[in-house]
């Protein structure tokens, strides 16, 4: 029961510290009109090239917090039959 509710906490956080980065990405493409300027916030922020970066590295990141998430609750299914 310890792994399963530890599994659950960290799958909770990774997927809201993937919510947060991604908004804070998509924050930047669309409202910051030039391409420099927003690779300078990019830069600033994420320490990558372009916010478009961002979103591609942190999607698998929030799809292993949803799998973790999924295994969880298989656990808890599995331990109440």
């Amino acid at each position: 029961m310890f792994f399963t509710k530890l599994g659950s906490a960290v799958a909770w956080l990774i997927f809201a510290f993937a919510a947060v980065r991604i908004s804070a990405a998509l924050y930047i493409m669309v409202f910051i009109v030039e391409a420099e300027e927003a690779a300078l916030w990019s830069a600033r922020y994420f320490f990558s090239k372009s916010p478009d970066l961002v979103v591609t590295q942190t999607l698998p990141i929030a799809g292993g917090a949803i799998a973790l998430g999924i295994l969880v609750e298989i656990s808890l299914a599995v331990r109440r039959t």
